[in-house]
């Protein structure tokens, strides 16, 4: 008899904003993946030939299904944000700058979107749920978002501020029909993989839903520093508390929950012995070997609900020291396509 669930790899990776530095040959694993999943910032500053290097990129990954969201970098994929930038750069810069050298560099509203369009890829541009089947037979349904809290009033797409916050109920929609196989968002839940420069930068209302939610795998990237991936289990439903405190301190069983790499278990620290740093780098290299780190997530219950999740922050250009960090491989065991034996 068929197993009901089907293993499915996904090749995860966020943040290469075309970076000249990031070779695929050295980071980009050659071995074949079910799924290609980019959580934004395709680019650094939205400039057409920046998302023709990123397609080269995506181009080399051989895999039959490529998912892609933009990030805040991605700007001249909000249409709204990039008419307001494209107005303000011609008002500002008192008449050395033309329509026609826009459009060179950055290309007409709507352009960029007609670039990402073909060759297995599917641009999740508007926040919502998708689902497809896989080559494998498997039936993947994800949750796709890329927008991002910003207390600034810069020149970026896809954002809200942080006071005002962000609906995210949509990930709950799904609930009826099952669980939510991957959130893919831009930017981290607070309290996961989201810590800058020692404080929490992820959202907090995307955390409560993502809560509630439960999805079997959570990626995304935006936050550098942060790089790695954390399996979260979930306290039974018996001990989550109310609706309105679903937040990292009291919905996450920590006794349970790992984090399987993060800069910090690769990179060394100033309270690292030799031995230690040593073991780190032999870590890390062996890694760098296979060109990928890899994790794994079981099914949920049968009831629909997941008891744990699992967490990656992707974001493969390093936290601005030239360095560059790896993608993961993250096999997830999915459902059969209804009606497949």
């Amino acid at each position: 008899m068929q197993s009901a669930k089907i293993p499915t790899k996904l090749l995860i990776l966020s943040d290469t904003h075309a970076d000249p530095e990031i070779v695929p040959s050295s980071f980009v694993s050659q071995e074949p993946v079910d799924v290609v999943i980019h959580c934004g910032d395709l680019t650094d500053g939205s400039k057409l030939e920046e998302y023709r290097t990123t397609l080269s990129l995506l181009a080399q990954i051989d895999a039959p299904l490529k998912l892609i969201i933009p990030g805040n970098h991605d700007f001249t994929l909000d249409d709204g944000a990039f008419r307001k930038i494209r107005t303000e750069s011609l008002r500002l810069n008192d008449g050395r700058l033309d329509e026609k050298s826009l459009d060179d560099a950055y290309g007409r509203v709507g352009q960029a979107k007609e670039m990402l369009v073909g060759d297995g890829i599917r641009l999740l541009l508007e926040e919502g749920i998708y689902t497809f089947t896989l080559g494998n037979g498997a039936r993947l349904t994800v949750f796709a978002s890329p927008f991002t809290p910003s207390k600034s009033n810069s020149n970026w797409g896809f954002q809200y501020h942080p006071d005002q916050g962000h609906d995210w109920s949509g990930i709950c929609s799904n609930q009826h029909e099952g669980i939510i196989d991957v959130a893919i968002t831009h930017g981290p839940p607070q309290g996961i993989l989201d810590r800058a420069s020692g404080q929490r930068l992820g959202c907090p209302q995307l955390f409560s839903s993502i809560a509630r939610a439960r999805p079997r795998v959570h990626c995304f990237g935006h936050i550098h520093e942060s790089w790695g991936a954390k399996h979260v289990v979930w306290k039974d439903q018996g001990e989550s508390p109310g609706t309105d405190d679903l937040n990292h301190y009291t919905c996450i069983d920590n006794d349970k929950s790992q984090v399987i790499e993060s800069i910090a278990t690769l990179r060394p620290t100033k309270f690292d012995d030799e031995d230690a740093i040593r073991a780190k780098g032999e870590r890390e290299q062996a890694y760098r070997v296979k060109r990928a780190v890899r994790a794994t997530q079981g099914h949920g219950s049968e009831s629909g609900s997941s008891s744990s999740t699992l967490f990656v922050n992707a974001a493969v250009q390093g936290p601005g020291d030239g360095s560059f960090q790896l993608p993961w491989i993250v096999t997830v065991d999915l459902d059969r396509k209804s009606g497949q034996l």
